[in-house]
């Protein structure tokens, strides 16, 4: 099979050196590292394995994966590690429930990659009830993704957080499914987006705050609300989201470009800037690097700001597990894409479904009927100001 072009391009340049994560070296390296990551791995999570076989399960129990091909597809993505590297001292229970929130999050973005946006139906609607704890009865006629979050909610409450972690765990996860309808009508009306305002939004998508966020069950505990909105831990939560979709974006450009999809830096820097694809790599990849300096500058400052506004130890060290569980979603971003099968995955051309796990799905993924092809009709453009 020949090389993929973004892949190629990235090939011809050099190698930015990192302390490699072992278990990442374990599985095996399908690319070169470009991205700058002065941040350690952590140590291996030996619960990984057991998770992954969980998880591969759990999808089949909820309905999402009906098919042995997907099944396949999913288990080459390699989330499990993803989620050892975020998650790297939970055990047991918990990391399974935090595997599986890694693994749902990834095909609720996969399923809303479709060229007809009906064919979502209420699932957005549904998914948000969930997590307001006012679900509509699960029925055999359920969307297997709505099924699969009322377990996750389900198991998720059974833990001692506060109720203000519920909440603030439940806004983000809305923000998410609120932005994947949104993008969903963005992909399908081929509406442009400056770049501040494709970044802005994908902090949503990504889940990037919900995601680490999680990572406090694995320590029963969690930052306080004034830490939270201080600018300085808002801040690293925005860095840490540009940093991993610049990521993204260069290794997904090929996957992307296999279905058309017009939302990637490296695509919208060609539009908006008229760079051919290695200047739009290269620019890409600098702005990854730069979000990451930035990122450990600000990092940095945290102390200060505990010297400043005088915090207790306890709520010091609390502060310091959600940093810590930023700099491990870094991490894994940085790690993932060197071992992951995820951003190689390129299907046929379809007319329903875009997502390469539900490429050959033969069940829930298609029964409503197939949809018009992505790109048909005019283009918008939407800038800080809206849409002209």
């Amino acid at each position: 099979m020949a090389e993929h072009l973004a892949d190629s391009l990235l090939r011809n340049r050099v190698e930015v050196p990192y302390e490699p994560n072992e278990t990442a070296v374990a599985i095996g390296q399908r690319r070169p590292s470009m991205f700058l990551c002065p941040i350690a791995p952590p140590p291996p999570n030996p619960d990984m394995d057991r998770a992954r076989a969980h998880t591969l399960e759990w999808v089949q129990e909820m309905g999402i994966i009906t098919t042995d091909s997907a099944l396949g597809k999913l288990d080459d993505q390699r989330h499990d590690f993803w989620s050892a590297v975020t998650f790297p001292t939970a055990r047991g229970d918990i990391f399974d429930l935090q595997n599986d929130w890694v693994v749902w999050l990834a095909m609720y973005d996969d399923y809303n990659e479709v060229r007809d946006t009906s064919l979502r139906g209420t699932l957005a609607e549904d998914s948000t009830a969930v997590l307001y704890d006012a679900p509509a009865p699960i029925t055999t006629d359920t969307n297997p993704l709505t099924r699969g979050l009322a377990d996750l909610w389900r198991r998720t409450r059974e833990y001692d957080m506060s109720p203000q972690w519920f909440k603030r765990l439940a806004k983000w996860m809305s923000y998410f499914i609120e932005m994947e309808k949104k993008e969903a009508e963005w992909r399908r009306d081929r509406t442009w987006l400056t770049l501040d305002r494709y970044l802005e939004y994908r902090m949503w998508i990504g889940c990037i705050p919900g995601l680490p966020y999680l990572d406090m069950l694995s320590h029963g505990a969690e930052p306080s609300e004034r830490m939270m909105n201080t600018p300085e831990i808002r801040t690293l939560m925005r860095l840490t989201s540009d940093y991993s979709f610049l990521v993204n974006d260069v290794y997904g450009y090929d996957r992307d470009q296999g279905w058309g999809d017009h939302l990637n830096t490296v695509v919208i820097l060609q539009h908006d800037r008229d760079h051919d694809l290695e200047a739009a790599i290269g620019e890409t990849i600098s702005m990854a690097d730069a979000a990451m300096r930035s990122y450990m500058r600000v990092r940095g400052t945290v102390p200060t700001m505990h010297e400043e506004m005088d915090i207790p130890a306890d709520e010091r060290a609390n502060t310091f597990l959600f940093v810590g569980a930023l700099d491990n979603w870094c991490r894994a971003v940085f790690d993932y894409h060197l071992v992951s099968a995820r951003y190689s995955q390129i299907p046929p051309k379809l007319d329903h479904h875009q997502a390469a796990w539900i490429a050959e799905q033969t069940g829930w993924s298609d029964r409503d009927g197939r949809g018009e092809i992505a790109g048909a009709g005019p283009s918008t453009y939407v800038g800080p100001g809206g849409t002209r």
